[in-house]
């Protein structure tokens, strides 16, 4: 089954993700970054980016965005139990085609990184 972002999962608001790389967070795995940011209301808001000008082809941009979102698809329960508001933009930075395997570790450590973060602020 293939899993689609719904529109309101969807970071997608020009003054939103203007606003997150202004106060978010970043942190780093691998190829892979995360900016992110904990919000007021109870939604977890998601945007993928693959710069233009490591990958030249929007084929290859779709290919690496679609392997990061399936790997998200897998492990984004743990966000949903947590129930707090988060935005937060994956931004992969290599010039070279990755390997789910390597996705998967880098989106691991990195989501731990978050819920840590989460958790250690609600407390």
């Amino acid at each position: 089954m293939r899993f689609l972002y719904p529109s309101h999962l969807r970071l997608k608001s020009k003054k939103e993700i203007q606003s997150l790389f202004r106060s978010g967070k970043k942190v780093f795995a691998g190829n892979l970054m995360a900016v992110f940011r904990f919000k007021e209301d109870e939604h977890l808001k998601v945007a993928f980016s693959v710069p233009k000008k490591k990958f030249k082809k929007a084929v290859d941009r779709n290919r690496v965005k679609r392997l990061i979102k399936e790997e998200l698809r897998l492990n984004h329960q743990s966000f949903l139990q947590m129930g707090a508001g988060i935005s937060i933009m994956y931004i992969y930075s290599s010039e070279k085609m990755p390997v789910e395997d390597e996705i998967k570790t880098d989106l691991e450590k990195i989501n731990s990184v978050i819920l840590d973060k989460l958790k250690s602020q609600k407390d």
